[in-house]
Formats: C-alpha cells, structure tokens, sequence
C-alpha cells in the first residue's frame, strides 16, 4: 500500500509542464524580478517539475518563459536536451547561443526566503524575432506590478 505522501509525488510528476508565459522575452534582470513577483503573488504560475523527455521539443520555442522554484520544483539543474554555446553574464543574466546562434537562452536567479526562483527565457535570434518580442517590463499586464523590496535587494 502506498502513501498518500507517494501518491501525491507521482501525480505531481505526471503533470504536464507548460510555459509560465508565452510570446515574451526576458532582456533585463528586472524582469526576471517582475516574473518572480508575478509567481509570488499568483498572477502567474511556476512550473511544477522539469518537462519530460517527450515534452522538451515542443516547449523550448521562442517566446517561451519557464519560472520555477529550487526546492518545490524538484529541478535542481534545468535540462533542456539542447547544446548550448558561448555562454556568457550580461546584465545579471546569463546568455547562450545554440552552436548554429539560432535559438538564444538567457537566464536569471532571485533568491526569496532562502529559497531560488530561476527564470529561463527562449528566443529565436533570426529574423530580428526577438525584437518583437515584448519584455515584462514593457508588457502591460505587469505593469501595476510591484516588486517587494527583500526581492529588490535580492538581486
């Protein structure tokens, strides 16, 4: 006979993993703080485990934000299937290429009551498809958003 506690585990593992927001970029390390908050105060959601294998070719598009954290995610490295390139730190985020530069990843981390919120944002480089992208910070429905303070220094 298996715990409640067990069963409880495998439902959460079978969930399907989608994107915490779609058509969006991150290009700033305030929105991932924006992105956090939004999950903190429930207007958006993090996701609740890593995506299975058959899932990842269909998640990880432009446009794609994943928001998760550390300790109830159970994702303590975020695994994507893809290979990654030229990986450097700009502006508090952390950017790579795939090896043809098609496809960029940037990545952000806050802290919030001893606990790690990660934001991994996807976008297609070609085609200036990214500057169609709207960041948070330039997307209205954040806009009325505030970021609490032990978030801000966080950072």
């Amino acid at each position: 006979m298996t715990s409640d506690a067990a069963k409880y585990d495998d439902e959460v593992k079978r969930t399907e993993v989608k994107p915490t927001l779609i058509d969006v970029s991150i290009k700033t390390q305030h929105d991932v703080l924006l992105l956090v908050e939004a999950c903190l105060q429930g207007v958006l959601h993090h996701i609740p485990g890593h995506p299975q294998p058959a899932e990842l070719q269909c998640l990880f598009q432009s446009g794609n934000i994943f928001v998760y954290e550390e300790n109830s995610s159970g994702i303590t490295k975020w695994k994507d299937g893809l290979v990654w390139r030229e990986e450097y730190l700009k502006d508090g985020l952390r950017i790579a290429f795939t090896k043809d530069k098609a496809l960029v990843k940037r990545s952000g981390t806050v802290e919030h009551n001893k606990t790690r919120h990660y934001v991994i944002s996807y976008c297609v480089v070609e085609n200036s498809l990214e500057k169609q992208l709207k960041s948070p910070s330039e997307d209205l429905r954040f806009s009325r958003l505030s970021i609490r303070n032990d978030l801000l220094f966080s950072a």
